[in-house]
């Protein structure tokens, strides 16, 4: 799963602004990758806008995205793809990600900054299942079905 942790100063957002930004973050991973949509997660955390700081000074205009991709690691994805991780597929992320977010913020006047970690997806459940490999037809039946769900036994 993409799980993303959006924090910023209370109100800064709207509902209608959360639920846009959740839409174009899923759509990054959903068109791209062709995740499962329900593997795509955004948590967005406000915080009283005195309680951000950046170099020491008391900044309250400041977003700041936390991103942990599991379902799939750029490497991975590179090698079953036959491109190269760190010229095509971080890059092409990274820039649907300022696209996707630039009116958000930047646009708005924001300071912000993301960083992303890539955790195995052997320290990963859902509902208490280990999830099945990528790309595989486990994987597929996960996306019809919108949900994680025991293998299906003959």
């Amino acid at each position: 799963m993409p799980l993303w942790t959006i924090t910023s100063p209370t109100a800064t957002y709207s509902a209608d602004d959360r639920a846009a930004i959740a839409a174009g973050i899923t759509k990054l991973y959903t068109d791209g990758p062709r995740l499962p949509a329900f593997y795509v997660t955004v948590l967005f955390h406000e915080l009283d806008p005195s309680t951000f700081f950046v170099g020491g000074e008391a900044r309250g205009d400041v977003v700041r995205i936390a991103v942990d991709h599991i379902a799939r690691r750029f490497d991975d994805a590179a090698e079953h793809l036959g491109v190269d991780a760190d010229l095509d597929l971080r890059r092409a992320w990274l820039d649907g990600v300022i696209r996707a977010l630039t009116p958000f913020t930047g646009d708005r006047g924001l300071h912000w900054e993301l960083h992303a970690d890539e955790t195995p997806s052997s320290l990963w459940a859902i509902d208490g299942l280990a999830p099945p490999p990528p790309w595989s037809a486990e994987e597929a039946r996960w996306k019809r079905e919108g949900r994680a769900s025991p293998t299906p036994t003959s």
